[in-house]
């Protein structure tokens, strides 16, 4: 990415409240990616996945926050899988 363009989109995102709904468009039978900040330290990417769809197993170097703001889905970390909804995640946000 070209480094002028990734501070404008950094600032874009940081300097604003955002909705993250308000950046998911769902594709019928596809997977939806959407970078919102590329840097060398890490990157937040927003993914929407359509019914079935799903994201291929990867590794990072840097950590990763995974969030469910609509529908349910598996997750698999470190080979241990969690099938989660949001409000499931609702419920132990403050456990």
């Amino acid at each position: 990415m070209d480094p002028d363009k990734e501070q404008i989109e950094t600032e874009t995102f940081l300097s604003r409240a955002i909705q993250i709904a308000e950046l998911v468009d769902y594709p019928e039978g596809a997977v939806m990616s959407r970078t919102l900040i590329d840097k060398k330290s890490g990157a937040v990417t927003l993914f929407a996945c359509a019914a079935g769809q799903g994201l291929s197993e990867h590794t990072t170097p840097f950590d990763a926050l995974g969030q469910i703001s609509d529908g349910e889905a598996e997750i698999v970390i470190s080979g241990k899988s969690l099938r989660v909804t949001r409000d499931e995640l609702d419920d132990h946000a403050g456990a």
